[in-house]
């Protein structure tokens, strides 16, 4: 199964040192620029880990609606990030699982009838 992962979840998992998980149970693992310019801070201990497993194997996948995804994060007052991964989760076939913590997001996604975890 494909995912599409957001900040949080990434982040969490590099500090515990399991970023490797999602590369484990996933066939395909995405993301997108906004999520990426978000976790990619260099002054963090995690950003080596994120760094690498972005040149490597997290695939960055455009959103193509970005009025979507402009239109979901000002009404339901959520992340560019958390905004783009459910956009793009939308765009997307429907053999993926989405990844995102935030309660408000879960709950847009599961709006769409997106699958999600966290």
């Amino acid at each position: 199964m494909k995912s599409i992962v957001n900040a949080s979840p990434l982040i969490y998992l590099a500090k515990i040192g399991h970023l490797d998980l999602l590369k484990t149970l996933y066939s395909q693992v995405f993301s997108t620029i906004e999520v990426k310019n978000e976790v990619l801070v260099s002054k963090y201990p995690e950003y080596s880990l994120l760094k690498s497993a972005f040149d490597d194997w997290i695939t960055i996948q455009e959103v193509q609606n970005k009025e979507l995804m402009g239109l979901l994060a000002h009404s339901q007052q959520i992340h560019l990030g958390e905004a783009s991964v459910i956009a793009l989760s939308l765009e997307s076939d429907d053999n993926l699982i989405l990844i995102v913590d935030n309660l408000i997001a879960r709950t847009v996604a599961t709006t769409f009838n997106i699958k999600i975890t966290l």
